[in-house]
């Protein structure tokens, strides 16, 4: 099970990853962290967690809350199928949050993390004189 904490007098938030007995539902041992992310001025928007194809990797991404002129970035950090950590990066890509939307995120059976997103060209709607206001 994963579970988020943020301690509101250091503004840093934790992903836990808690054991737990498939036949009770109690809890085995200790929760472990495995994310901890600085925030700043709430800045965070929260965390996700998606499953590869085959289950053998795991991402939990950490999101920020952007302005609209802001550009689109999250933390991904990726887990093999034991919780060992195998990477971790964040990512910002080169598109404001006002005119990209992220429509689908995918980590693959290599845990490698893509993004697949609407970019729209100059204003958020999806048709412009009848032509596609946006790309992938």
């Amino acid at each position: 099970m994963f579970a988020y904490d943020r301690d509101s007098k250091t503004d840093v938030g934790t992903v836990y990853l808690q054991e737990i007995n498939k036949m009770t539902f109690e809890f085995i041992g200790k929760a472990k962290p495995i994310v901890t992310k600085q925030m700043a001025n709430n800045q965070f928007g929260g965390f996700s967690v998606i499953t590869s194809e085959n289950d053998s990797y795991i991402a939990v991404l950490g999101s920020l809350n952007q302005k609209g002129n802001d550009f689109e970035q999250m933390d991904v950090t990726v887990f093999d199928s034991t919780m060992q950590k195998v990477w971790t990066k964040e990512i910002k890509l080169p598109y404001t949050e006002k005119l990209f939307w992220i429509q689908s995120k995918k980590i693959d059976r290599k845990g490698n993390f893509y993004i697949l997103g609407k970019n729209y060209f100059d204003k958020a709607v999806d048709k412009k004189k009848g032509e596609p206001n946006y790309n992938f």
